[in-house]
């Protein structure tokens, strides 16, 4: 009854209320008598008096009802009695058939009056129910049409993602899109402005959008970016609301009054319905439906289309966040299977598909790309000395020392164990060596946090494209000969893959060695470094001295290895020298004899010192002749000619033109023409001329020879 009464007043507007009835109930009917003695007098013989009232009355019934059609009656009948209508009639001069119009009248406006309201009603309920079946036919259609789309979409989140049904190539559908197909739906269905979905964040109320439809562009834009990161709780403004939510009950909000009303005006609405999506008993999220005007009353089916829609959505949320935790899960992985766990630099495989892309990218434009392969000295004893956990700290240093010294373009990673490699594009061999000299040298600097702060050193070689090498597997095999040729000439040093010393050892073969072999040049390295802690530029120039006579030995023909011996004759022929006072060593003038004394006895106590080691006895004549004249007025042994060990008259040579070029204290240096001009006056009686004519040829070719590789005598 209440929804007829409702629907009867909606269709007949404000000037069906029953106050208007009442007043035509009284003023109709005089209208109407008026017109019935108008219409005697111009047709005398018409004498059925009433018969426009009655139709007043059925008027009256038909537009408000039973209560005004009936005063019309009563009205009307008074009027055609009492009042002197004439020429109906007269008080006393009644016609009995007047009388009897008037009974006429009355029972028929009074059955009129009767029927029409009953039809009227009758009607009317009729109308309302066929439209409350109307509206139950389509909130069941609508029903059976989310239902199909719940269950196709429920379908499509329990598929695996990015992969088809059996039987079905197709793939299932992204989260994001099947939450905006729900959102659509929702919005269709449940007859709103739009519909949004949003998720929370694990374990907070922090927002973030999920799906939203029915906005413009302009207020997605404003959803997409406004929301992330902002608190649910925050938003609503109210504790109590928060907990409704929480405790799984649906929210009616009015966003034309405080404080929603700023956040709902740019997307042009006024109220809000917020269902709770929940998941195993927690808020996980909340679906939206959001209104222009005020809120709809939902019928009980209505609201749980909207909690069905709820459940679905707490799927999706439930989905995408398992889509993100496997995505976080992927990247970690890629990232060990890319990134190496103690420097967090690239790993092998990465800098393999690194250096493919930027060898592919130099061949394409023509350009030049260098390769460092650095290698941390002495890690082995670093680790055995202060554990693996130093070592990998002391790798992670070192890490971060060389990216401080390359550009953002170019690529650092770990090789493997303490070997690290630099792709240095669009850089060439001069620019390369001149980046791996800072990098050795800041590593050098540095002070490692292990055991309390300790020195250490790196070695280093270099590869150019197109220079050394065309392909990936090439340009890595120069760069890490390069790498054991200045392992094997002393560590802290820099070498190119196109070295003359380099290329022979390669050319020959040797350049693999045993572990007997590394605690050699352990052994070489420590009697150098004596020299050096003595006297710093006495080790510079036995590094110079091996260098070059190592390239002196190879222009001469001599076989690699014996090439080597000699060069690592010369990086140790002066290791007697610390038993010489540094007064004596340091003294800038002339020496007098008995210091002359002194500095004549270190090939001898050289020679001593590496006679004890057994591996390197046979260096023990070179180093013990190195001082040896042609002519014989040489010491310790004044030998002559031919009976001076080989190799000793090539050390004899190039001691003495390094010698005359570099600043000593007791003289300045040479320019390299004098030098030479100098070994040419001594050929015959101090230098093996033989040995002098290859030494020109030899610095013609090279006048300024870099360090190279070197080897233990086989």
């Amino acid at each position: 009854m209440a929804a007829f009464d409702q629907e009867k007043r909606q269709q007949e507007g404000p000037w069906s209320h029953p106050v208007f009835g009442y007043l035509a109930a009284f003023l109709l009917p005089f209208a109407a008598v008026k017109a019935m003695a108008l219409l005697v007098q111009g047709f005398p013989s018409f004498r059925f008096q009433g018969v426009l009232v009655i139709l007043v009355v059925l008027l009256v019934a038909l537009n408000w009802g039973l209560g005004p059609s009936v005063i019309a009656t009563f009205v009307g009948t008074a009027l055609l009695l009492f009042l002197p209508l004439s020429p109906l009639f007269s008080p006393g001069v009644v016609h009995p058939a007047d009388v009897l119009g008037v009974c006429l009248y009355l029972g028929a406006g009074l059955t009129v009056s009767v029927l029409t309201s009953h039809m009227q009603r009758a009607r009317r309920h009729a109308d309302v129910v066929l439209r409350d079946v109307t509206q139950q036919r389509q909130l069941e259609q609508r029903t059976r049409t989310l239902l199909h789309t719940l269950l196709t979409m429920a379908e499509a989140l329990v598929q695996a993602p990015d992969t088809g049904k059996a039987g079905n190539q197709q793939p299932s559908l992204p989260t994001r899109e099947v939450a905006q197909h729900l959102g659509e739906l929702t919005r269709n269905v449940l007859d709103c402005q739009a519909a949004t979905i949003i998720a929370l964040e694990p374990n907070t109320d922090r927002m973030s959008p999920v799906a939203s439809s029915g906005f413009s562009p302009h207020q997605e834009r404003l959803f997409w970016t406004t929301i992330p990161g902002k608190r649910l709780s925050e938003r609503l403004s109210d504790p109590a609301l928060f907990a409704r939510l929480q405790a799984g009950r649906m929210l009616l909000l009015d966003l034309t009054q405080p404080p929603w009303r700023e956040q709902a005006e740019p997307y042009g609405v006024h109220s809000a319905h917020v269902v709770p999506i929940r998941l195993r008993g927690q808020l996980v999220g909340t679906l939206t439906l959001h209104f222009r005007e005020a809120s709809p009353d939902y019928s009980a089916e209505e609201v749980a289309l909207a909690e069905a829609v709820a459940k679905l959505a707490a799927l999706v949320v439930e989905r995408e966040r398992l889509l993100h935790e496997r995505a976080e899960a992927q990247a970690h992985v890629l990232a060990l299977a890319t990134t190496d766990p103690v420097t967090a630099l690239p790993n092998h495989r990465a800098l393999i598909a690194r250096l493919d892309q930027e060898l592919e990218r130099a061949q394409q434009y023509h350009r030049s790309c260098s390769i460092l392969f650095l290698d941390l000295d002495h890690f082995k004893a670093l680790n055995d000395g202060y554990g693996h956990a130093a070592g990998d700290a002391a790798l992670s240093e070192l890490a971060g020392l060389v990216q401080a010294q390359l550009r953002g373009m170019d690529t650092v990673g770990r090789w493997g164990g303490e070997e690290f490699v630099a792709i240095l594009p669009e850089r060439n061999a001069g620019e390369a060596l001149q980046v791996a000299e800072e990098v050795r040298a800041a590593v050098a600097a540095h002070i490692f946090s292990v055991g309390g702060g300790i020195y250490l050193t790196c070695s280093s070689g270099m590869a150019n494209y197109p220079t050394d090498a065309q392909e990936r597997e090439g340009l890595i095999s120069a760069a890490d000969h390069a790498m054991y040729g200045a392992k094997c000439f002393g560590r802290n040093q820099v070498r190119a893959a196109n070295d003359p010393a380099v290329h022979a050892l390669r050319t020959a073969g040797q350049t693999e060695g045993g572990r007997e072999e590394a605690a050699l040049m352990g052994m070489v390295e420590a009697l150098a470094t004596l020299v050096e802690v003595r006297d710093m530029a006495t080790g510079h120039h036995a590094h110079q001295v091996a260098d070059l006579a190592l390239q002196l030995a190879l222009a001469m023909g001599l076989p690699v290895s014996e090439a080597q011996m000699i060069a690592l004759a010369g990086r140790l022929h002066d290791v007697g020298k610390v038993s010489i006072p540094d007064a004596v060593l340091q003294k800038p003038g002339g020496l007098s004899a008995e210091e002359w004394g002194l500095v004549r006895t270190h090939p001898v106590v050289g020679a001593d010192v590496v006679g004890h080691i057994p591996a390197l006895r046979p260096l023990v004549p070179l180093i013990r002749a190195h001082h040896e004249r042609w002519d014989g007025q040489g010491y310790p042994d004044h030998l002559v000619g031919v009976a001076i060990p080989f190799g000793a008259r090539l050390l004899m040579a190039v001691d003495a033109y390094l010698a005359m070029t570099v600043d000593r204290p007791y003289q300045k240096a040479r320019v390299p023409s004098v030098a030479l001009a100098e070994l040419r006056r001594g050929a015959g009686s101090q230098f093996d001329p033989q040995v002098v004519a290859a030494l020109e040829q030899v610095l013609l070719v090279n006048p300024l020879p870099g360090p190279v590789a070197l080897r233990a005598p086989l």
